[in-house]
């Protein structure tokens, strides 16, 4: 008989059982990049013992691990670590008396996303500064990428790190994000090329629900770069047109250029167009 259920750490403490009865639904989002990976965990609180002596404290840790017996075939068991958790929302309501416990994966008590800084570097490359940024926040840093852009000078302006490390990655074409006390940097192209893990049937009960959408309006069908690059005086130029999309797509112009000064001579760039004095 299929069944699923969570077993719940709190601050390196199994609950598991303590929280059985009263467990309502348990929700964890994995996202890809640029948002912090999450959980939800809503009880039902009639005894208000969430309220008194089980209240939880906000930066607490939750490890989360879903388990699924029998899912898929006879004496099946199969375990999927969620990762670390910080306590970062806690919800009443009632009645019925109910209460929600968001964590997300940054930790509360980081000072990755809550202290603003303002520094510069120089002569430094992505990697170096997102190792710097790890130890800075007691984390580890996991960085698969072969593009490891260098940089002769680069300004943190009243930013974060996380904020200031986003950036840098959304500028590079590279993926960020962060769970289990680890700070992840890598090249969706790479994974997105990979042997396919499982094939997702929507007739075989595999999907509970799902939505589709087609539009035109803000559908872009052309994409056309420009950098004027400071150190040289060359502009670079490129543009890209989807051969699937809508003949009504519209047209983004972009004319940007990264935070900071590129060292052509520290590193390289691949570029499919055209450069000019």
């Amino acid at each position: 008989m299929r069944q699923a259920s969570i077993i719940i750490k709190y601050n390196k403490k199994d609950i598991s059982r303590d929280i059985a009865p009263f467990l309502l639904s348990f929700e964890y989002i994995d996202n890809e990049s640029h948002k912090a990976d999450s959980i939800n965990i809503t009880l039902e609180d009639k005894n208000q013992l969430w309220l008194s002596d089980w209240l939880p404290t906000k930066g607490d840790t939750i490890d989360a691990t879903i388990v699924t017996t029998e899912w898929t075939k006879q004496g099946e068991s199969i375990s999927l670590p969620c990762g670390t958790f910080s306590v970062d929302e806690i919800e009443f309501s009632g009645p019925p008396h109910i209460v929600q416990i968001k964590g997300v994966s940054i930790p509360v008590s980081s000072t990755l996303r809550s202290e603003t800084k303002t520094r510069a570097w120089e002569r430094i490359n992505l990697q170096s500064i997102a190792a710097d940024i790890a130890v800075v926040s007691s984390m580890t840093l996991m960085f698969e990428s072969a593009t490891n852009p260098q940089y002769l000078r680069i300004d943190q302006v009243e930013q974060s790190d996380l904020a200031f490390l986003q950036t840098l990655c959304e500028k590079a074409c590279l993926a960020l994000k962060v769970t289990s006390n680890m700070i992840v940097i890598f090249d969706e192209r790479t994974y997105e090329a990979k042997g396919t893990v499982r094939n997702i049937d929507r007739t075989a009960g595999d999907v509970i629900k799902f939505g589709l959408k087609s539009k035109t309006a803000g559908t872009a069908k052309t994409a056309k770069v420009s950098y004027s690059d400071p150190l040289t005086g060359k502009t670079a130029s490129g543009s890209f047109t989807d051969p699937d999309a809508e003949n009504n797509g519209v047209t983004i112009n972009v004319n940007d250029c990264p935070d900071g000064d590129y060292d052509n001579e520290l590193g390289s760039a691949e570029w499919d167009g055209e450069i000019s004095d």
